[in-house]
């Protein structure tokens, strides 16, 4: 059984493939390398390890439409002006603790949100380090 976090950016704020794997890589969670040249050429499975066990998850960023946002339940005046998602899949325990790493880092450049609605929680730019340490611990 799968899992996924979406996160809702800016499509300006879009980073480098380099800078994301860069910026995880000192949170812990180091990503193999691609041969595309950007984040939304990337679809599928991104392994990494976490302090040498594995852990990935399903990737993709893709303009965010109107039928995505009902099947998640989320109304377009929350996202303010966000445009794209980033789409995190998930499975195990560390894909979970990877992909939080990944959301944090994507709510930071990219003045991106969440929503952990286990938590009853949305997560900013403001909040997202401390929520990816509850995730990590």
């Amino acid at each position: 059984m799968s899992d996924s976090m979406i996160v809702f950016i800016r499509s300006s704020k879009i980073p480098s493939i380099d800078e994301l794997r860069r910026e995880v890589a000192s949170e812990g969670l180091e990503l193999e390398s691609w041969d595309e040249e950007s984040l939304q050429d990337i679809e599928g499975f991104w392994p990494g390890t976490i302090k040498g066990q594995e852990a990935g998850f399903e990737f993709m960023l893709d303009e965010i439409d109107d039928e995505d946002l009902e099947d998640w339940g989320v109304d377009k005046d929350q996202l303010d002006g966000r445009d794209y998602m980033v789409d995190l899949t998930f499975r195990t325990e560390m894909d979970l603790a990877a992909s939080a790493i990944c959301a944090s880092f994507f709510c930071k450049t990219c003045d991106g949100l969440t929503f952990d609605d286990d938590e009853e929680l949305t997560i900013n730019s403001s909040n997202c380090s401390q929520w990816a340490s509850t995730m990590l611990s």
